[in-house]
């Protein structure tokens, strides 16, 4: 047996640590709860939510973001042992950020909460652009595997390349949920050049990603890919911004089988069935290095 490994996640933006429980057919939450999703796929191994994020308020239930969150955990069906606290939140709204310096310092401190693990890092849309900026400045050690999912290379340029309805509503709710964020700030394709080397990387990217735009996705693959980074970048054929539990039956069981294959390749715990089921989904997903080759669709 190899020392005890625990995933790090980091959520995305204007959610909480409960988000975790759908990648996990059970979470246990830094309170104690247990939370669980109806249907979920075990597509993270031991997710460690770590301390919840600052800017999360637990101790105000009325106001229209508790009323919101209220109403989206119950409309996602999330079931907790008790009437969690967890349920209803408020935020701090202005220590909200995406993925800059405020949320890699939380971001450590999530990895220090870990001690004593071998770790896999996971982060969603803000949470991916935190555990990059995270990985690239602290170089932690003892990680094993990186997982991004609808990853941003840098703000400005990911919004030239959105539609005009969304951008409008990027920033509309900017300033709502995110207003300790920086325009200019710190960006992953920024510190590509910082990223350690011996870390492998996947990339988890939905074609029709309205938000986190698939070409800004793509050249952040074959920057790392450049760099010599081991670097699996899979691009399943959906649409929106969402994150893969919420997408269609077909595309969780892509990733899925995908995910359990790369645990098997970096002799991480896993579901031997289904990365056997993956290993050709893994393989059509790796990324040569130094531009030597890329698969189709990834150009």
């Amino acid at each position: 047996m190899g020392p005890p490994v625990a995933t790090i996640y980091f959520q995305g933006m204007a959610n909480t640590q409960v988000s975790a429980a759908l990648y996990s057919d059970r979470l246990r939450a830094t309170t104690g709860e247990v939370v669980r999703f109806p249907g979920a796929l075990p597509l993270l191994y031991n997710p460690w939510p770590g301390k919840e994020l600052d800017e999360v308020d637990f101790g105000t239930k009325h106001s229209f973001v508790a009323y919101y969150t209220w109403l989206y955990n119950w409309y996602l069906g999330y079931r907790f042992e008790n009437n969690s606290k967890l349920y209803w939140y408020n935020l701090h709204r202005k220590l909200g950020n995406l993925g800059q310096t405020d949320d890699m310092i939380e971001h450590s401190q999530k990895v220090a909460s870990a001690e004593g693990r071998d770790l896999i890092l996971f982060g969603y849309s803000r949470g991916a652009i935190a555990t990059f900026n995270a990985l690239a400045h602290y170089h932690y050690p003892r990680v094993r595997l990186v997982i991004l999912e609808a990853v941003v290379d840098s703000q400005g340029e990911n919004l030239s390349r959105l539609s005009l309805k969304q951008k409008l509503l990027f920033h509309c709710l900017l300033p709502i949920f995110a207003p300790a964020n920086q325009s200019n700030a710190l960006a992953p394709i920024d510190v590509v050049d910082q990223f350690p080397v011996a870390v492998p990387v996947a990339l988890i990217s939905v074609r029709g990603d309205d938000t986190s735009h698939i070409d800004g996705q793509c050249r952040l693959a074959r920057a790392l890919a450049e760099r010599g980074v081991s670097i699996y970048h899979l691009i399943v054929e959906g649409t929106g911004h969402t994150p893969i539990p919420l997408h269609p039956p077909a595309i969780r069981h892509q990733v899925l089988v995908f995910l359990h294959a790369l645990y098997r390749q970096c002799n991480l715990p896993h579901i031997e069935s289904l990365a056997d089921e993956g290993y050709a989904v893994m393989q059509g997903a790796k990324l040569g290095q130094r531009g030597v080759f890329f698969p189709t669709g990834t150009t």
